[in-house]
Parts: C-alpha cells; sequence; structure tokens
C-alpha cells in the first residue's frame, strides 16, 4: 500500500438512513413554512372575499419552493460540499467510486434523480434503497449511487461518530412533532 494514499472507510447503513431522516426532517420544516403563508393569504383572502381563486396559484409556488428546496438540498450541496445536510450531521460524504474525489454536477443530479423515480424509494423513501445498500457486501451502494458512480464514506471519525444516536433521538422527536404539529393546524 502507497504510504501516502488516503484509505476510505465506507458509510454504515444507521449513519445513511439517519442522514435520510435530516434530510427529509429539514424539507418537512420548510414545506411547513411554505404551507402556512398560502393557508394564512387563503384564510385572510376567502374571509375577505369569499372567493378561493388565488388558491391554485399559491400551490403552485409551494410546491415549487419545495422542489428547488430538494435539488439544493440533494444536488447544489452534494456537488459543492460532497454531502447534504443530513450527511453532515451523521459524518458521512459522497465521493467518486473510482478515485475517491469530490462528486460533479452530473453525478449529483444522477443521485437526485433516481430515488425521485426508484419504485424502493417512491414507497419507502427514508429506507428503501438502503434494502439494496445493505445487499451490496462490496461497496455498500445504493441504486443511485450505482447510477451515478460514487460511494459514501465515512468523513469523520471518534466523537462526532458517537453523536449518531444522540443525532437520531434529536431528529426521530423532532420529526414527529412536526407532524403533530402540522396535524393539529390542519
Amino acid at each position: 500500500m502507497d504510504p501516502g494514499r488516503t484509505v476510505l472507510v465506507l458509510a454504515d447503513t444507521r449513519s445513511r438512513v439517519l442522514a435520510r431522516l435530516v434530510d427529509l426532517w429539514a424539507i418537512t420544516l420548510l414545506y411547513l413554512s411554505v404551507v402556512a403563508v398560502p393557508t394564512l393569504v387563503n384564510v385572510l383572502y376567502v374571509d375577505v372575499d369569499g372567493s378561493a381563486e388565488v388558491l391554485p396559484y399559491l400551490v403552485m409556488v409551494m410546491l415549487a419552493v419545495v422542489l428547488i428546496g430538494w435539488f439544493f438540498l440533494r444536488v447544489v450541496s452534494v456537488a459543492r460540499f460532497g454531502r447534504t445536510l443530513g450527511q453532515r450531521v451523521t459524518g458521512i460524504r459522497v465521493v467518486g467510486r473510482r478515485d475517491g474525489g469530490p462528486v460533479r454536477w452530473g453525478q449529483a443530479f444522477r443521485r437526485w434523480i433516481i430515488p425521485s423515480t426508484a419504485p424502493q424509494s417512491t414507497l419507502f423513501p427514508v429506507v428503501g434503497c438502503y434494502f439494496v445498500q445493505r445487499a451490496d457486501e462490496r461497496l455498500g451502494q445504493c441504486l443511485h449511487d450505482k447510477y451515478a458512480d460514487t460511494v459514501v464514506v465515512q468523513a469523520t471519525t471518534g466523537k462526532a461518530r458517537r453523536l449518531v444516536p444522540a443525532v437520531l433521538a434529536v431528529v426521530t422527536v423532532a420529526a414527529v412533532a412536526t407532524i403533530v404539529v402540522s396535524a393539529l393546524t390542519a
């Protein structure tokens, strides 16, 4: 082995699932913050005028903002920084499979578009592709990793890795609280 060569350690399934949960939580918070504005405008507008003509436009704007937010979270942050918010929290990052180098924009886009269309990701968005990752014993790649020719590796060691269970607990509580609050306000 070359003494100057860096050895990359593949990320474990738990860190990857937790990273996806954090990302979904961030998008849920974005969604709820975007939903609050059209809901408020609709309530005020309907109460004043008695019609809801503006609501379809507000819903389209809301969906566009969420889609753009998801794009920035999953494509721009991976292409620019090598990781999403959730991957940063869990201490993992995405690298090119062949050279371990930074992910290119095309690779980041392919990583984003595959989970959006794969049946197991649509039915089980948090853990669906990780069943595939667990089955790939060699590189632990999900379908979107294989398509984009990337792997997910550990970016930190030691203390940061020990924080993963605590972060998982906080994210779980926050996600449940977000769902409960949104159900109560609906």
